[in-house]
């Protein structure tokens, strides 16, 4: 089996300058309010007898993509310069590593790091995920704070706490319309009534009680 290696051209300073030229020249014309300008821009077209239909779906296309946003155009442009400062040989036209960078990886200076890291990132995910399914319960977590700190956290927080819940009374007319015959009750109001009543009453016992 035989390995072809090509090599990729890149675009040098003076190409990359007119990319920005374009971006900046988009960013000019761009309605940051309104991300679609293209029907404004096709009606405009609509009347221009000079161009063939391939130029204009070409123009509404490159509008399209440059100045409604619609391809990233700056996210392109960011990545490609990023790229060139940070990993790009300045002196080699192809697509190449710096040398500093060549260096590590032909001699395997960055495995060791890079696999001791990704382990790393692994093992703590999993405890995170641990955490997640099983979760400590409430007791042991107090438990793990006393030991740590010294401090009496089960005798502060396990103490009972006595919850006073004044109800709304159903005579009131508050859950109530009509006149004689007419008149009914309105459960949904009650209840709405009883929810923030119970959820006041906690918030007064220093408890977060939340009804559904």
């Amino acid at each position: 089996m035989t390995t072809h290696y090509l090599k990729q051209c890149r675009p040098d300073a003076e190409e990359t300058a007119y990319f920005w030229k374009l971006y900046h020249a988009a960013q000019r014309v761009e309605d940051r309010w309104c991300r679609n300008t293209v029907p404004e821009i096709a009606e405009a077209l609509a009347y221009c007898s000079e161009l063939s239909r391939e130029q204009k779906l070409f123009l509404l296309r490159a509008w399209q993509v440059l100045v409604d946003g619609k391809g990233r155009f700056d996210r392109f442009m960011g990545a490609f310069d990023t790229y060139v400062h940070n990993v790009q040989d300045p002196n080699d036209n192809c697509v190449a590593y710096k040398p500093e960078l060549k260096r590590h990886i032909e001699k395997g200076y960055l495995f060791n790091t890079v696999e001791e890291a990704y382990n790393e990132a692994r093992q703590r995910i999993a405890e995170l995920e641990q955490q997640l399914i099983k979760p400590l319960p409430i007791g042991e977590l107090l438990q793990r704070l006393e030991d740590q700190t010294g401090d009496p956290w089960s005798e502060k927080y396990l103490e009972p706490r006595q919850l006073c819940v004044k109800l709304p009374d159903t005579n009131s007319k508050a859950f109530w319309s009509g006149i004689g015959k007419t008149e009914q009750f309105h459960p949904e109001t009650y209840k709405r009534w009883v929810k923030e009543a119970i959820e006041r009453a906690g918030t007064i016992a220093g408890l977060k009680i939340e009804v559904k």
